[in-house]
């Protein structure tokens, strides 16, 4: 049956893996899922939560969108987090760390995060040809 390219790379963006799911390979789809999260979410706590944030590393942020819906959530939650430390009241995700104890690993943390992003887009447009492929070969029977 043809598949949608576009829905495909969308579903894979959006998703890590969604896309493969969509396609029919469901093994792979795991595999994407939990290789591309735990790297973005290595890199957040390496960046003590704060490193996925659209007022801070805009650059960065470019990359990380790549991730799709979890970089949306996570940045979100860090907006409304930073919006009530303004108004005085605590909205640490820190989990009762000391900053100073992954400072070091900041800068490394928003790299994983970065790359955990353009990873995905790789993995999206894959899930894209695949598709792509199963449309062909659908279009090839008829």
């Amino acid at each position: 049956m043809a598949k949608n390219i576009r829905l495909a790379f969308f579903l894979g963006w959006l998703v890590p893996g969604a896309g493969h799911f969509y396609v029919g390979r469901r093994g792979k789809a795991l595999l994407f899922f939990i290789l591309l999260m735990s790297t973005f979410f290595a890199g957040w706590v390496m960046g003590d939560f704060r490193n996925v944030y659209f007022a801070r590393l805009r650059f960065a942020v470019l990359g990380q969108l790549g991730l799709g819906l979890p970089t949306l959530v996570i940045s979100h939650k860090s907006m409304l987090s930073s919006l009530g430390q303004t108004f005085g009241k605590s909205a640490s995700l820190t989990f009762g760390l000391s900053s100073s104890e992954f400072l070091p690993l900041y800068d490394v943390g928003t790299i994983y995060t970065v790359v955990a992003g353009l990873l995905n887009l790789v993995v999206a447009l894959n899930a894209y040809r695949l598709a792509s492929h199963t449309q062909e070969a659908s279009v090839g029977r008829g």
